[in-house]
């Protein structure tokens, strides 16, 4: 009886490990910038680094590869806060990534299909996007063809600034699994 006890226990512990792991985070899908010179910011993005502008409305998208891009919109009021309006994460699952972060307490919105936000403790917009997002900015950075001008094809870091770390690490590390 001892054993079962002991068994059960561990099950349940296991279960409830499992229930609060997220679906993999894959990598960046893009990052979204505000501008406050449209023409400065096509030309730096455009002839200077070498990418392929696209548009999506007043939004410029520079594809880096199929699946990554940057993202150029015209400046808001932003109350202080950085030119970082957003940074995208591509997930293995966005319904359970879903799921997940309203196991935390937070509360994710999807807006969209393919996307769910969440922002973060000092109200930076986090989404994770799928794979195979039919967002326009996914799909025009899957139609686009690398382009040979470009110095990298790959986005391995975004940042923006961190006034509390604790909280920001409490979301970044301990919810998310992030590490330096």
């Amino acid at each position: 009886m001892k054993f079962l006890s002991l068994f059960i226990a561990a099950v349940v512990c296991a279960a409830s490990l499992a229930a609060q792991s997220h679906p993999a985070i894959t990598g960046i899908a893009f990052m979204r910038v505000y501008t406050d010179d449209v023409p400065a910011a096509e030309h730096f993005y455009g002839p200077t680094m070498g990418y392929d502008e696209k548009h999506n409305g007043e939004e410029m998208i520079f594809p880096i590869n199929r699946h990554q891009w940057i993202e150029v919109v015209p400046s808001k009021p932003r109350d202080g806060q950085s030119y970082m309006a957003s940074v995208g994460f591509t997930v293995t699952d966005l319904a359970a990534m879903k799921r997940y972060l309203e196991s935390k307490g937070l509360h994710p919105e999807t807006p969209d299909p393919g996307l769910v936000e969440v922002h973060d403790p000092e109200g930076n917009l986090v989404i994770f996007v799928a794979k195979d997002s039919p967002l326009k900015e996914a799909v025009l950075a899957r139609e686009t063809p690398l382009s040979p001008r470009a110095p990298s094809h790959h986005i391995i870091h975004v940042g923006f600034i961190v006034h509390d770390r604790a909280k920001e690490d409490a979301f970044w590390k301990d919810i998310l699994g992030f590490r330096p």
